[in-house]
């Protein structure tokens, strides 16, 4: 870096600013790209009396602009042309670039790779890979996440100069990103103790991760000028000048190539040249390799004048500062009839899409056909060659000037103009399956497959909603799951209660504003928006929910535990919407939209048939063991899962998590189990549970001394035998409160069964099985105590509801009086 004495803020320098108007940068680009230059002339200094050059181009440089003096040059640039970023380095653009301190390069990054090679070859040979420059790469955020920037321009540039910083302006929202700064331009990087934290642009990077900047936080920035530095020199950080050889291969240009494949006449006319000459041998290969990729349909979604973007910043603000309802509304009026708006234009690009992806299918069939019979061609020349001169015949027929025939349909049926689509009686048989929120399909055909209703923003009372995601609190968890370690979860169901899963917000809204929300990465809540699910057929857009959760969960679990951790996640949210202060209405919303998720989910969710690979270890199973969706454990419990059945030895029901326990319950009343049934399985639960704490602390004696106090309030007459008492001498019902003091029970656990409604009746009316039980437990203890302290939980459960005098405690636990239990205990 230059020595200090040397450097000047930036709005001392002289400056140049390379602005894009080639044909991509069409509209909101270079629109957004002139206001831009608008703010850096802001950002001069009144001493600076050198105006500012701008420098438009694509596949030709024009010549300079003075600003502000030709501030209506600039705004009347017509947009054209290809991108050839390399034409600034010749002529009037030239000689401005090497006067100034500092050069600004606005671009939407669209640069082939050849040219791009070209751009950086020729910045170090004209000796300007020393000079300060900052990139602005113009784009949309909802192109995906930051990692999928085409950044190419930026690279080429970036690799050589020593200053530099790179940005990213959101064209809808205008926010600036930083993604990377060197040098002078580190001072615009937050500091992570004394050094300044360089963005981390990885898998998992969100948009709103990335610092934020405003043009005029460069106005104080301090720049030294050029080094002179050689062509084959490269200037690296703290004055480091390293000599290095870069060398790229030439080529034939793709933009050129792909012109050839897409006109059919050039094309066969290429091939049977080649075939003509003898020199085809390998030409059947080289068609095959220039097949193009099946276009994907754009992330990108219109926004008619910006209107929307508008209205929602427009809505939060007045939500936030608690403007009046009726400008409420007036703002939610605007938002949905821009929403109307943008989505007739976005039909126009889908089917816009569904042309380009027949062209190409096209282009791809003439390119396979073609290749057939380059093929076949030259088999059946070799073959001739090798034939007597007087049995020769002709190769060569009339299907070899045919691009299709017998290779598939008609290359030349026409299809008709998306215009006319869009206006005809077509356009509503053939109603998009897409969303407006990116990456989710419809299924047209089940509209059960979707949940629809009241949007919280714009207040469309009929929407296709979203669940938003948020950022999850500053909150770590003791040996948690790392970022990116994609660990496998033994009780995936179990983890809906850690802060790192709280990522699901209570803020529910139609798909269009669940796009603006995830853009903006705010919602009215008090919370970071990271993402949104369209809630649409999961089945259907599986990848899309696996690859959203994946991202908001910071890719701390393996991919099929996501399913499964989601349901708990969401099963812990209708708890909290039940209790937290909120508009009745909204609650409403919000427990249905989770119970629908819920129940989608459980069609993708799959466990193990042990119900947990931590059950299937015990039992000599890996990792090949069969898998069922959580639907047929729930749908299937009676015969799967019942821990009453003599049959169910595993009694995997009763040993999975407590957590995890009380959302299979909740996914099983969504399925309409009975609620006997669910009673039932709670009290078995409790019980085993009850063992488990028992038979874990029975190595101390001291459970068993409280348990005897509790049992026989009158006393024992030995520890080791059972004294001969009347009825009333004997506890015939325990309460809850009594499986506290006896530490059989502790507080955290018993807010979970509490949690679950079906357990009241089961904590006022259990407490005789509960003594019955407890009684057997005790006494199993005292006369047979060394096999107590060695048998499991499992073991002992299981010989329990073997014995015919405690099935009915087992299967009927309600059922059970006092008296009853006076009986069963004596």
């Amino acid at each position: 870096m230059s020595h200090l004495s040397n450097l000047r803020k930036l709005g001392d320098l002289p400056i140049c600013v390379a602005i894009d108007k080639s044909g991509s940068t069409w509209g909101a680009t270079l629109k957004e790209e002139i206001a831009a230059v608008k703010k850096i002339c802001s950002l001069l200094s009144s001493e600076n009396k050198n105006p500012i050059r701008l420098l438009p181009w694509s596949d030709e440089a024009l010549d300079p602009i003075n600003l502000p003096e030709q501030l209506t040059a600039m705004e009347n640039l017509d947009p054209g042309g290809g991108t050839k970023p390399s034409v600034l380095y010749s002529g009037p653009a030239l000689e401005a670039l090497k006067a100034c301190g500092l050069w600004f390069l606005l671009t939407d990054g669209e640069v082939q790779d050849g040219l791009v090679q070209e751009f950086a070859l020729r910045t170090s040979d004209l000796g300007l890979h020393s000079l300060a420059c900052i990139v602005v790469v113009f784009g949309s955020t909802s192109s995906g996440p930051p990692i999928t920037c085409n950044i190419s321009v930026g690279v080429a540039v970036y690799a050589v100069a020593p200053d530099f910083l790179f940005l990213f302006q959101d064209i809808q929202t205008g926010i600036l990103s930083v993604m990377q700064a060197k040098g002078c331009f580190k001072e615009l990087l937050p500091k992570s103790n004394s050094s300044y934290a360089q963005p981390i642009i990885g898998k998992y990077t969100a948009w709103a991760e990335l610092p934020r900047i405003r043009y005029e936080d460069l106005s104080n920035i301090q720049i030294g000028p050029p080094q002179k530095i050689g062509a084959d020199e490269l200037a690296l950080q703290d004055g480091l000048v390293v000599t290095m050889k870069d060398i790229f291969s030439e080529g034939a240009d793709p933009g050129v190539i792909g012109e050839i494949v897409k006109n059919e006449d050039n094309l066969k006319s290429i091939v049977l040249a080649e075939m003509t000459r003898g020199t085809g041998r390998h030409l059947g290969a080289w068609l095959l390799s220039q097949q193009q990729p099946t276009p994907q349909l754009t992330q990108d979604r219109p926004d008619i004048d910006g209107k929307a973007q508008q209205a929602v910043t427009r809505l939060l603000d007045g939500l936030r500062d608690g403007d009046e309802d009726q400008k409420i509304e007036e703002y939610q009026t605007d938002l949905r009839n821009a929403h109307e708006r943008n989505w007739h234009e976005f039909q126009g690009v889908l089917y816009r899409h569904i042309e380009a992806k027949a062209s190409t299918d096209k282009t791809n069939q003439v390119l396979q056909c073609m290749s057939k019979k380059s093929e076949t061609l030259i088999s059946e020349i070799e073959k001739q060659a090798k034939l007597p001169a007087s049995e020769r015949s002709s190769s060569w027929h009339a299907s070899q000037l045919s691009t299709s025939d017998d290779c598939g349909e008609n290359s030349h049926r026409s299809r008709p103009d998306v215009g006319e689509l869009l206006n005809s009686s077509r356009f509503e048989e053939r109603k998009p399956d897409v969303l407006y929120l990116p990456g989710f399909k419809r299924r047209l055909r089940s509209p059960d497959s979707e949940f629809s209703g009241r949007c919280m923003l714009c207040s469309n009372t009929d929407s296709i909603l979203a669940i938003m995601l948020k950022t999850a609190p500053n909150i770590t968890t003791s040996n948690f799951p790392r970022q990116g370690s994609y660990s496998h979860l033994t009780f995936p169901l179990a983890m809906g209660h850690f802060a790192e899963t709280d990522v699901i917000s209570f803020f529910i809204c139609c798909d269009a504003c669940a796009l603006y929300l995830v853009r903006n990465c705010r919602s009215p809540l008090p919370e970071n928006i990271t993402g949104a699910l369209g809630l649409v057929s999961v089945t259907e857009n599986k990848t899309t929910w696996l690859e959203t959760l994946n991202i908001a969960l910071k890719g701390r679990f393996d991919t099929s535990d996501l399913p499964a951790l989601f349901i708990a996640a969401l099963d812990r949210m209708i708890s909290r919407n039940k209790v937290r202060i909120a508009a009745p209405e909204d609650k409403l919303l919000c427990h249905n939209a989770f119970q629908w998720a819920k129940y989608e989910l459980c069609e993708i969710a799959r466990l193990p048939e042990t119900l947990s690979s931590h059950f299937s270890q015990g039992q000599g199973r890996g990792p090949g063991e069969r898998k069922l969706s959580l639907r047929t454990f729930v749908v299937n419990h009676a015969s799967l899962l019942d821990p009453g059945d003599e049959g169910n030895k595993d009694v995997p029901l009763l040993r999975y998590s407590i957590l995890g326990f009380m959302v299979i319950i909740s996914l099983m009343q969504d399925h309409h189990v009975t609620p006997e049934r669910l009673q039932t399985y709670m009290f078995q639960r409790l019980i085993y549970h009850i063992t488990e704490a028992y038979l874990g602390k029975l190595k101390s004696g001291k459970v068993q001394i409280d348990v005897d106090k509790l049992l026989y309030p009158s006393g024992l007459e030995s520890t080791n035998t059972l004294p001969r008492l009347k009825h009333q001498d004997v506890l015939t019902t325990v309460s809850i409160e009594q499986l506290l003091n006896c530490n059989l029970l502790d507080t955290r656990t018993l807010e979970s069964f509490r949690s679950m409604e079906v357990f009241e009746d089961v904590e006022k009316q259990t407490g005789p099985a509960i003594a019955v039980y407890l009684h057997r437990l005790s006494g199993f203890a005292a006369a047979r105590a060394f096999e107590a302290t060695n048998v499991s939980p499992v073991d002992y459960f299981n010989s329990v509801k073997a014995n015919p005098l405690m099935q009915k405690v087992i299967l009927t636990p309600l059922a059970i009086s006092k008296g009853l239990s006076a009986d069963l205990i004596s």
